[in-house]
């Protein structure tokens, strides 16, 4: 029904106007391999404000569909899609991967969205067949030739009959593809031949060369092959000089070697010139020694009139002469350094040497007197930590043991008291330093102010004046003068002894031990006071 509606707008707009679009290349009928891609063209000129579609009626389908417009893929038909240039009017169909089910009409639909008479419809038939290798057993090889003489002018033909798809052909010259023209047209039974055709003009290289055609097929397992050759050629002498380029030092001998390859062979001697002159033949500068197709020429001691020369070799056949040239250049001497550049060359290897050691020994050193310095250090470091560990426990124990002493001396008897044990003293706390002789008081100790410090001694209620002498008192000394106006009452020696003098020993024994077992308590000023009990004075 679609088809019947396209072919009636047709009909309506048969007349065009210049300004319609042009085809410029429409569909036509092809004929695929199932697997394999196909593609329909169409190319569109002078589209404007046209659109384009592509009408796809499929055999086993009734109805039709289209792809487009200007669009590459139809989702529900994603094997068609739309491609080329849409700037150069291409518009093509590719059938990706096609199969039997792709067989049908395929036509390249343009229309005008603002008439319904405006629209132009080319169709094409699209076939797809399995694949079917060439009937013939083997490709065919022809040759067409002018002549076997160089510049003659060959044609050598390939052909593949039959084979769906058209089997490929390529054309081969020792191994290497040569450029060919490619063509396929129609055979028997909507198969197609294939055919490759090679011209070119011969050339000494073809001489004894073959030719090979490949034909290549998806149907078989295989390449298959022709060819034609090996040709025969006839050339003039192709001459080789070597070395081109001979550099060589004054006073060296040179060698060139020529030869020559041709179809005749060489007919004549080769023949050597220098810059166009044939060369002169002597045993003492210039030898030429002749093989079947080799020639050698030699130049002993040469001389710089020898440089930039131009050595040439001549050989002939039937068919003519031919030749090469070589030349002789001066090679690259250095030359002799002066003495002034090995003076300073000398300077500056002795100048790095030395730099170079200096700084070798700089760091050295560096890394040795830093290492010893270090272990030195340490070391005197962990001795003199020791020493004073050492030093501060000894004098620690000396101020504990000073203590201990005064305070030893500072118990006293009441016996040595004027009035015995029943004297009645009034005392207020004293505070004593027991530092070392002539060593300062710290920066903030500062004494009580009761009872007030006086030079040579302290003021002791017992008696009118204590002095020091020689780091001991008068109570010491036993020469403190009583005072008078306390009343002391006498006791018996036994009574005194019993009640005081055993007990203050006693007493003093005990705090002795008390002492000792608190040595790291005793603090470096404490107070000396009237004890609890009477008889006795404690520091």
């Amino acid at each position: 029904m679609l088809l019947w509606a396209v072919i009636i707008i047709m009909a309506a707009s048969m007349l065009h106007t210049a300004a319609d679009p042009v085809f410029l290349v429409e569909p036509s009928s092809h004929v695929a391999v199932v697997g394999e891609d196909a593609t329909l063209e169409c190319h569109l000129g002078n589209l404007k404000d046209y659109q384009v579609y592509w009408y796809i009626k499929l055999d086993k389908s009734e109805t039709a569909f289209l792809i487009g417009p200007f669009k590459n893929r139809n989702t529900a038909y994603p094997n068609y899609g739309m491609f080329g240039n849409d700037t150069n009017g291409e518009y093509n169909l590719k059938v990706s991967d096609a199969t039997l089910e792709d067989i049908g009409e395929y036509g390249c639909l343009i229309t005008l969205p603002s008439s319904d008479n405006s629209t132009e419809l080319r169709v094409a038939y699209l076939n797809v067949t399995m694949p079917r290798p060439p009937v013939n057993v083997e490709p065919i090889c022809e040759l067409e030739i002018d002549g076997d003489t160089e510049g003659d002018i060959v044609s050598i033909t390939c052909t593949s009959k039959g084979g769906m798809p058209p089997a490929g052909l390529a054309w081969k010259r020792r191994g290497t593809t040569v450029s060919g023209t490619y063509a396929t047209y129609e055979g028997m039974e909507e198969m197609y031949n294939a055919k490759n055709t090679y011209t070119w003009s011969l050339s000494p290289d073809d001489d004894q060369a073959t030719y090979v055609c490949k034909e290549s097929h998806v149907a078989l397992d295989e390449s298959r092959t022709c060819e034609i050759g090996p040709f025969s050629v006839k050339y003039r002498p192709v001459v080789t000089v070597s070395p081109r380029r001979y550099e060589a030092a004054t006073g060296d001998d040179v060698v060139f070697e020529c030869s020559a390859a041709a179809n005749p062979e060489v007919t004549e001697p080769f023949v050597w010139t220098f810059n166009g002159s044939e060369v002169e033949v002597n045993d003492t500068s210039v030898m030429v020694s002749n093989d079947t197709q080799v020639s050698y020429l030699t130049v002993f001691n040469i001389t710089g009139a020898y440089y930039g020369l131009e050595v040439s070799c001549f050989a002939v056949n039937d068919l003519g002469e031919g030749n090469e040239t070589g030349v002789i250049v001066r090679k690259n001497e250095p030359s002799p350094p002066r003495d002034i550049d090995n003076v300073l060359v000398m300077i500056g290897v002795i100048a790095g040497i030395t730099l170079f050691t200096v700084i070798i020994t700089v760091m050295v050193m560096y890394f040795v007197s830093g290492g010893v310095s270090c272990a030195c250090c340490c070391r005197r470091t962990a001795k003199t930590e020791e020493r004073e560990r050492m030093n501060q426990k000894k004098k620690k124990n000396r101020n504990q043991n000073m203590a201990m002493n005064r305070r030893d001396d500072l118990a006293l008897d009441l016996q040595q008291f004027e009035g015995g044990a029943n004297q009645t003293i009034e005392m207020n706390e004293v505070t004593i330093d027991y530092r070392p002789p002539d060593t300062p008081p710290p920066p903030d100790f500062e004494p009580p102010s009761p009872p007030p410090f006086v030079e040579g001694g302290y003021n002791n209620p017992a008696y009118e004046h204590i002095e020091t002498r020689n780091g001991m008192n008068d109570l010491q000394h036993g020469t403190a003068t009583p005072n008078k106006n306390i009343e002391f009452v006498n006791v018996s020696e036994e009574e005194n002894k019993d009640s005081t003098s055993h007990r203050m020993k006693m007493a003093r024994k005990k705090k002795r031990e008390e002492m000792r077992k608190n040595k790291n308590n005793t603090s470096e000023h404490d107070t000396l006071r009237l004890s609890d009990d009477p008889d006795k004075w404690i520091l």
